[in-house]
This record gives C-alpha cells, structure tokens and sequence, in this order.
C-alpha cells in the first residue's frame, strides 16, 4: 500500500508540475492531493474519457484562476490522459 501511495504521489506532482511554479507551495500540495484523491477513487472497470474529463475538471477548478486557458487545458489533458493509461493498464 505504501509503495502504490508512493506512486500516486509522485505521479500527481509530476502531472501538476508543468504549473508549479505558478502556485504557492500550498496550492500545489493541495492540486497534488486532489489529483490523489482522485485517483483512490476512480472506478477502473467503469471508467469513461467523459468521467475523466469531468473530473480533471472537478479536481483543477480551484487553481484555475491562477493559470492561463491553454496551461489550465493543458493540464486538464495531462490528468485526463494520465487516469486513462492507469485504467488501462489495470486491465492488463
């Protein structure tokens, strides 16, 4: 369990990090811990690119004022394909 928390972990900062520097420390742990969150309680067999998109969404809102259009939607599409490649690879 720690090593697949581990993992969620890094993988969160590695998808907000594009926007890091753009975020207080705080903002970014809080954006890292939602993406985590998220992940926790995705629904592998269920899950829909539509579901995705809504929860990117859900999950990038709060720091959405803080960032252009194209770096918000840019991060949205990173979240959005990096819960699409975990839910396939847990089909394997």
């Amino acid at each position: 369990m720690v090593e697949r928390s581990t993992t969620l972990e890094e993988l969160a900062e590695h998808i907000a990090d594009p926007v890091g520097a753009k975020l207080t420390g705080e903002e970014f742990a809080n954006v890292a811990e939602r993406i985590i969150f998220a992940f926790k309680q995705l629904d592998v067999k269920e899950a829909h690119k539509a579901e995705f998109e809504r929860i990117a969404l859900e999950v990038l809102k709060p720091i959405q004022v803080r960032l252009v259009e194209p770096e918000f939607t840019a991060l949205v599409n990173r979240l959005v394909g990096a819960m699409s490649a975990f839910c396939a690879s847990d089909d394997d």
